[in-house]
């Protein structure tokens, strides 16, 4: 059986005006408006907007029609749901953002920009042979964020906090495990400068990458 993955992912180059950006959120529910209204920062604005998008692109993709965001509810953790049918996850960061869709099975993705990284401060979240890969690798930061987008990707299909376990996770050879689960994590090469993590409960048989415009 064909088990594929669509993602979607967008990016801006700069500040839309008011009225671009009210008129991106006119077409999302109320629901889905007011969160991203209070985002202080007008990136984060953007961000939220473009995940929303992505993901009514997504659902399209597998037959929903745009009405279906209406009916989006949320776990007791706050992880975002529509119905037994499809999962999907959204991530965002420095100037993308991304959406991985998935029916029959649960997708996890997370999306971190390359910048410089005070590593001391965060090396404690991993075990003692990853900072030790960290640190004799030739690009500490970006090594740091291989472990830390394929975990933190793993947590987001979980769907709940694991608190301070996140170095309890193990990440090696494309598998991620954590307690009783084992998670298959993929490379995402969304685009220069960023590291993406494609996590899924199921071996995906095809990984569908899907830029978008608006």
């Amino acid at each position: 059986m064909s088990r594929r993955v669509a993602i979607f992912y967008a990016s801006f180059s700069g500040r839309w005006g008011e009225a671009e950006l009210n008129a991106h959120l006119a077409t999302l529910p109320p629901s889905l408006r007011a969160p991203i209204g209070r985002y202080r920062r007008w990136q984060d604005r953007q961000l939220g907007c473009l995940g929303k998008l992505l993901l009514r692109r997504g659902l399209n993709f597998y037959g929903y029609p745009a009405a279906a965001l209406e009916g989006l509810r949320h776990t007791a953790s706050g992880r975002p749901y529509l119905d037994a049918d499809i999962d999907f996850n959204i991530s965002h960061s420095g100037e993308f953002a991304a959406c991985a869709v998935a029916a029959g099975g649960r997708v996890g993705i997370d999306l971190e920009k390359i910048v410089p990284l005070a590593l001391n401060d965060l090396l404690s979240c991993m075990r003692r042979q990853e900072q030790e890969s960290i640190l004799s690798s030739r690009n500490p930061s970006a090594t740091f964020l291989d472990y830390w987008v394929a975990k933190e990707s793993l947590v987001k299909l979980i769907g709940h906090g694991i608190g301070d376990g996140i170095s309890d996770i193990l990440v090696d050879k494309g598998f991620g495990r954590f307690h009783d689960e084992t998670i298959v994590l993929k490379d995402v090469p969304i685009s220069d400068g960023y590291k993406s993590c494609l996590a899924t409960d199921f071996e995906p048989t095809e990984v569908l990458l899907n830029r978008c415009f608006w």
